[in-house]
């Protein structure tokens, strides 16, 4: 591993060009940007950085490493808000928000800590999902970029009103909604047992129309959200019957990991062979 000095040693008008270097106008339009390292540069800081004085760029000087990266991406979460809510298509605000999640907290959003970058995140997420979710930008809002903002959401009061829009949307929805946009979106509502029943319901009539196109990821995710909320009557019936379709090399497309906990969680409703196909046994 190169040594911190090492990056803190460049000249002042030593320009980092490259891969790792951010602009607004790539952010915008290509917003999978975020899932790239990010590379601080802390050359020639001056002035007061979270409470760090006059930071002259020596590593004696940077008494507070971590501090100083969260108020570096603190700052860059309030000005990416600015820009995205001003200049980004309805698809990229929430495209953008679910990959910054993935790359402050990891894929599986897990390694949140109480800091000032979490309340920038969720001034960021608020922001976005206010832009996109009110007024005329409602009615260009797919149901692919409503599952990524769902999913990019970790606060629970966050959320709970826009499991509630998504009810909405769905309900109104005159076309088919894809298996897979609805199996995202029915994941983050079960998490936080959101139990609406006329949300569930709306899902339930497209889960029965499209059962049989259903993958069977997306089959396993759905009756698992569906039960974790007390509601698999509605869909179990369709979607054990598509399950039950599947052949063990089917299934060997899915993470073994997965199978094995849907299976566990889901053993209720499926006989044995099914069960231990679902298992990989």
């Amino acid at each position: 591993m190169d040594s911190p000095d090492k990056f803190l040693a460049h000249e002042k008008n030593t320009s980092h060009i490259g891969p790792l270097r951010l602009s607004s106008d790539t952010l915008i339009v290509y917003p999978k940007a975020f899932t790239d390292p990010l590379y601080i540069d802390l050359t020639q800081v001056q002035g007061t950085i979270g409470g760090i004085d006059e930071c002259k760029c020596t590593s004696n000087a940077i008494l507070e490493p971590r501090k100083l990266v969260d108020t570096c991406v603190r700052e860059l979460l309030d000005r990416l808000l600015l820009i995205f809510k001003d200049n980004c298509s309805v698809s990229n605000q929430c495209t953008a928000a679910m990959f910054v999640a993935m790359m402050l907290y990891g894929p599986k959003l897990e390694a949140r800590r109480d800091s000032s970058v979490d309340l920038a995140f969720r001034r960021l997420h608020q922001g976005l999902s206010h832009s996109v979710t009110t007024g005329e930008h409602t009615t260009q809002l797919s149901f692919r970029s409503l599952a990524y903002l769902l999913n990019s959401c970790l606060y629970p009061a966050d959320l709970k009103p826009l499991c509630d829009f998504a009810a909405r949307r769905i309900a109104d929805s005159q076309e088919p909604v894809s298996l897979e946009w609805l199996e995202n979106i029915c994941f983050a509502c079960s998490k936080i047992y959101y139990t609406n029943d006329s949300f569930y319901e709306a899902v339930a009539h497209q889960v029965v129309a499209q059962a049989n196109t259903g993958s069977p990821a997306a089959c396993l995710n759905l009756l698992w959200s569906f039960s974790r909320v007390g509601k698999a009557n509605l869909v179990d019936t369709v979607l054990v019957h598509r399950i039950g379709e599947f052949s063990a090399e089917t299934f060997a497309g899915c993470s073994l990991q997965f199978r094995r906990r849907a299976a566990d969680a889901l053993r209720q409703y499926f006989p044995e062979g099914t069960w231990k196909t679902i298992a990989g046994h």
